[in-house]
């Protein structure tokens, strides 16, 4: 099967019953356009940082802090900056402390999620696979103004090139 309207040169394949999508690895220019919108979407929209200390500290960085609000908005110099000055290695530790996940030390990592991939529609029910519909659900669940519009639309046209 070719490619589908939501997922322009992905490739469908039908495997043991299941639809399952191949994709292709991001080029050059939209790692370059998911970095731009990323450091838009810090420095326009922010994060929420529930804790006053924390809050203290990206604004002695520079950052523009909203106490009201709790809204932290992160200018792009700021972020690179910031880039530059964190660690390139980290281990992550499971509650089995042998368990490790070590980055940026020349080893791979081959980790599972444990049950993003599963859904449950209601407490106590059945687990189940999830669909594309229930990644919408999940993404309205997160605050209006952290969401792109029209992520999931069917008609690309309707689709923001730009989030907020």
């Amino acid at each position: 099967m070719g490619g589908h309207e939501l997922y322009p040169g992905s490739k469908l394949n039908r495997i043991k019953g299941k639809t399952i999508m191949f994709t292709q690895m991001l080029t050059k220019s939209h790692i370059q356009k998911i970095h731009q919108a990323s450091l838009a979407i810090l420095e326009r929209v922010g994060v929420e940082v529930p804790h006053k200390e924390i809050l203290g500290r990206f604004a002695d960085a520079g950052a523009r802090v909203d106490p009201a609000t709790s809204r932290v908005r992160i200018p792009a110099q700021l972020v690179m900056r910031l880039i530059g000055q964190a660690g390139k290695q980290f281990t992550i530790y499971g509650r089995d402390l042998q368990r490790t996940a070590a980055f940026g030390q020349g080893r791979r990592n081959y980790n599972s999620i444990a049950g993003e991939a599963s859904w449950v529609d209601e407490i106590g029910g059945t687990r189940r696979y999830a669909t594309l519909a229930d990644v919408a659900t999940a993404a309205s669940a997160t605050p209006s103004t952290c969401r792109p519009r029209n992520l999931f639309s069917a008609d690309r046209s309707r689709q923001s090139s730009a989030w907020p």
